[in-house]
């Protein structure tokens, strides 16, 4: 399980940083993206209403700049534009899996 986790936050991590252009570090305040230091049951517990207000945020914030939220990118023609769409939908699936 927390090998997992910490392959979610690695690839959260880096996918934050991909789309930086379209600001959403803000979406994020109160997560902590250090992933050598990886939380236990019970802060995941606390952070995980942060995470997934976070991934909306981010969502919002990537329609706002694209002009098309994940799902949409997720279609593109783009095949690297699709793909990243498609990860970040996963990962926003995997914590809410996670953190019902």
């Amino acid at each position: 399980m927390m090998q997992l986790l910490y392959l979610a936050f690695v690839f959260l991590f880096g996918a934050v940083r991909c789309i930086r252009d379209c600001e959403i570090f803000h979406c994020f305040p109160d997560v902590d993206f250090d992933i050598f230091d990886l939380p236990s049951e019970q802060q995941l517990h606390k952070l995980c209403p942060d995470i997934l207000k976070g991934l909306e945020c981010a969502d919002e914030a990537i329609l706002s700049c694209t002009g098309s939220n994940l799902r949409e990118l997720a279609k593109s023609s783009n095949a690297t534009t699709a793909q990243f769409a498609e990860d970040m939908i996963s990962v926003g699936d995997f914590f809410s899996d996670l953190c019902a």
